[in-house]
Protein backbone atom coordinates (compact mmCIF):
# COMPACT_ATOMS: atom_id res chain seq x y z
CA UNK A 1 0.00 0.00 0.00
CA UNK A 2 3.02 2.33 0.78
CA UNK A 3 4.37 1.77 -2.49
CA UNK A 4 0.98 2.47 -4.29
CA UNK A 5 1.11 6.09 -2.45
CA UNK A 6 4.48 6.65 -3.45
CA UNK A 7 3.67 5.77 -7.00
CA UNK A 8 0.88 8.04 -6.78
CA UNK A 9 2.73 10.85 -5.17
CA UNK A 10 5.08 11.01 -7.22
CA UNK A 11 5.00 9.42 -10.96
CA UNK A 12 0.97 9.50 -11.27
CA UNK A 13 0.09 12.88 -10.06
CA UNK A 14 1.49 14.51 -12.86
CA UNK A 15 -0.09 12.10 -14.99
CA UNK A 16 -3.93 13.58 -15.68
CA UNK A 17 -6.72 12.26 -17.75
CA UNK A 18 -9.64 14.83 -17.73
CA UNK A 19 -7.76 17.14 -14.85
CA UNK A 20 -7.89 14.14 -12.44
CA UNK A 21 -5.14 11.36 -11.77
CA UNK A 22 -5.57 8.20 -10.54
CA UNK A 23 -6.16 7.14 -6.99
CA UNK A 24 -5.01 3.60 -6.72
CA UNK A 25 -5.05 2.74 -2.88
CA UNK A 26 -9.26 2.98 -3.53
CA UNK A 27 -8.64 1.32 -6.32
CA UNK A 28 -6.32 -1.47 -4.62
CA UNK A 29 -8.73 -1.55 -1.29
CA UNK A 30 -11.73 -2.28 -3.96
CA UNK A 31 -10.11 -4.75 -5.31
CA UNK A 32 -9.01 -6.71 -2.40
CA UNK A 33 -12.26 -6.32 -1.07
CA UNK A 34 -13.27 -8.08 -4.79
CA UNK A 35 -10.92 -11.09 -4.16
CA UNK A 36 -10.75 -11.55 -0.36
CA UNK A 37 -13.75 -10.70 0.57
CA UNK A 38 -15.63 -7.92 2.57
CA UNK A 39 -13.39 -8.61 6.36
CA UNK A 40 -9.89 -7.97 4.76
CA UNK A 41 -11.90 -5.53 2.29
CA UNK A 42 -12.75 -3.26 5.00
CA UNK A 43 -9.19 -3.41 6.55
CA UNK A 44 -7.69 -2.50 3.78
CA UNK A 45 -10.16 0.57 2.63
CA UNK A 46 -9.03 1.66 5.94
CA UNK A 47 -5.95 1.81 5.56
CA UNK A 48 -5.92 3.75 1.99
CA UNK A 49 -8.67 6.35 3.23
CA UNK A 50 -6.38 6.97 6.17
CA UNK A 51 -4.00 7.44 4.33
CA UNK A 52 -6.17 9.47 1.82
CA UNK A 53 -6.96 11.66 4.91
CA UNK A 54 -3.25 12.16 6.01
CA UNK A 55 -3.17 14.66 3.25
CA UNK A 56 -6.75 15.84 3.10
CA UNK A 57 -7.46 18.92 5.41
CA UNK A 58 -10.72 17.44 6.75
CA UNK A 59 -9.92 14.39 8.81
CA UNK A 60 -11.98 10.79 9.23
CA UNK A 61 -13.81 11.79 6.15
CA UNK A 62 -12.16 8.64 3.88
CA UNK A 63 -11.26 6.86 6.48
CA UNK A 64 -15.13 5.85 6.52
CA UNK A 65 -16.05 6.65 2.87
CA UNK A 66 -13.19 3.84 1.77
CA UNK A 67 -13.81 1.38 4.44
CA UNK A 68 -17.45 1.07 4.31
CA UNK A 69 -17.42 1.41 0.71
CA UNK A 70 -15.04 -1.68 0.41
CA UNK A 71 -16.93 -3.55 2.81
CA UNK A 72 -19.98 -3.56 1.29
CA UNK A 73 -18.54 -4.38 -2.25
CA UNK A 74 -17.15 -7.51 -0.60
CA UNK A 75 -20.38 -8.19 0.76
CA UNK A 76 -22.26 -8.10 -2.56
CA UNK A 77 -19.30 -9.97 -4.15
CA UNK A 78 -19.73 -12.37 -1.81
CA UNK A 79 -23.58 -13.01 -2.26
CA UNK A 80 -24.29 -12.51 -5.81
CA UNK A 81 -21.20 -12.52 -7.90
CA UNK A 82 -18.80 -14.94 -9.53
CA UNK A 83 -14.85 -15.04 -10.78
CA UNK A 84 -15.71 -13.22 -14.05
CA UNK A 85 -12.76 -10.33 -15.53
CA UNK A 86 -15.32 -8.03 -16.17
CA UNK A 87 -16.97 -8.06 -13.12
CA UNK A 88 -13.66 -7.19 -11.43
CA UNK A 89 -13.35 -3.73 -13.36
CA UNK A 90 -16.96 -2.53 -12.71
CA UNK A 91 -16.01 -3.38 -8.72
CA UNK A 92 -12.76 -1.12 -8.69
CA UNK A 93 -15.05 1.54 -10.65
CA UNK A 94 -17.95 1.10 -8.24
CA UNK A 95 -15.47 0.90 -5.36
CA UNK A 96 -14.11 4.07 -6.43
CA UNK A 97 -16.94 6.01 -7.01
CA UNK A 98 -19.20 5.37 -4.09
CA UNK A 99 -16.25 6.30 -1.90
CA UNK A 100 -15.81 9.67 -3.54
CA UNK A 101 -19.52 9.90 -3.59
CA UNK A 102 -19.52 9.16 0.18
CA UNK A 103 -16.70 11.42 1.32
CA UNK A 104 -18.34 14.19 -0.95
CA UNK A 105 -21.84 13.44 0.99
CA UNK A 106 -20.00 13.36 4.27
CA UNK A 107 -17.94 16.86 3.23
CA UNK A 108 -21.43 18.76 2.19
CA UNK A 109 -23.01 17.14 5.63
CA UNK A 110 -20.72 17.61 8.15
CA UNK A 111 -18.41 20.42 6.71
CA UNK A 112 -20.49 22.68 4.57
CA UNK A 113 -18.47 22.42 1.85
CA UNK A 114 -19.85 23.23 -1.61
CA UNK A 115 -18.93 20.52 -4.33
CA UNK A 116 -20.61 21.29 -7.63
CA UNK A 117 -18.64 19.59 -10.07
CA UNK A 118 -18.22 16.42 -8.03
CA UNK A 119 -19.96 14.47 -10.71
CA UNK A 120 -17.27 14.41 -12.73
CA UNK A 121 -14.34 14.55 -10.77
CA UNK A 122 -16.09 11.16 -9.49
CA UNK A 123 -16.26 9.34 -12.55
CA UNK A 124 -13.54 10.22 -14.36
CA UNK A 125 -11.21 9.11 -11.26
CA UNK A 126 -12.80 5.88 -11.46
CA UNK A 127 -12.33 5.56 -15.30
CA UNK A 128 -9.21 5.79 -14.66
CA UNK A 129 -8.47 3.52 -11.54
CA UNK A 130 -10.41 0.87 -13.89
CA UNK A 131 -7.14 1.48 -16.39
CA UNK A 132 -4.83 0.25 -13.47
CA UNK A 133 -7.31 -2.53 -12.67
CA UNK A 134 -5.25 -5.03 -14.14
CA UNK A 135 -1.56 -4.08 -13.06
CA UNK A 136 -2.95 -3.75 -9.79
CA UNK A 137 -3.89 -7.78 -10.18
CA UNK A 138 -0.82 -8.36 -11.10
CA UNK A 139 0.75 -6.86 -7.88
CA UNK A 140 -1.18 -8.77 -6.18
CA UNK A 141 -0.69 -12.00 -7.30
CA UNK A 142 3.21 -11.11 -7.15
CA UNK A 143 2.48 -10.07 -3.60
CA UNK A 144 0.60 -13.64 -2.79
CA UNK A 145 3.01 -15.71 -4.02
CA UNK A 146 6.43 -16.25 -2.94
CA UNK A 147 8.96 -18.21 -5.52
CA UNK A 148 9.19 -21.11 -3.59
CA UNK A 149 5.68 -21.14 -3.76
CA UNK A 150 4.65 -20.56 0.04
CA UNK A 151 1.46 -18.38 -0.06
CA UNK A 152 1.52 -15.68 2.42
CA UNK A 153 -0.71 -13.50 3.72
CA UNK A 154 -1.15 -9.69 2.77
Amino acid sequence: MVFLIVLQTVVLSRLKLFGVSADLPVAFAALLAYIYGPREGFWFGALAGFFADVISPEKFVFVVAVSLTCFILGMLKDRFFNEEEIVMFVFVFAGTFFSYLCGSWMLTGLYGKALSEAWALMFFVSLFNTLFTQYLKVLISKVVNTDDGRRIKI
